[in-house]
């Protein structure tokens, strides 16, 4: 998984959003980051959605809570921000390159 340029960050409110446009075996996708108030930041990947229309794309879950990350607002968002690629190649090889067995 490749960043295709610097991670987009909105950290003035709430909720904190981060943005990373990544490829993944190319095809390109949004990382996304988001943290609320008191709630542990939240990963996503999302898929077939322009820049600006995120809302229209196809949402991963939670990866932090899919893989047992919790991340707070004191943690340091590059590792953050490494946890959710290594998170989002999880899921994408689990979710395209499962082998079925029946």
């Amino acid at each position: 998984m490749q960043l295709l340029s610097k991670w987009r960050d909105d950290l003035c409110g709430c909720p904190s959003q981060c943005y990373g446009e990544v490829e993944h075996e190319g095809k390109k996708l949004m990382l996304y980051l988001r943290w609320r108030h008191q709630d542990p930041w939240q990963g996503h990947v999302i898929e077939n959605a322009p820049v600006n229309e995120l809302w229209e794309g196809d949402w991963s879950p939670d990866l932090f809570a899919e893989y047992t990350y919790f991340f707070t607002e004191n943690d340091d968002l590059d590792k953050i921000k490494s946890a959710l690629i290594i998170s989002a190649e999880q899921w994408l090889k689990e979710k395209y390159n499962m082998v079925s067995c029946i």
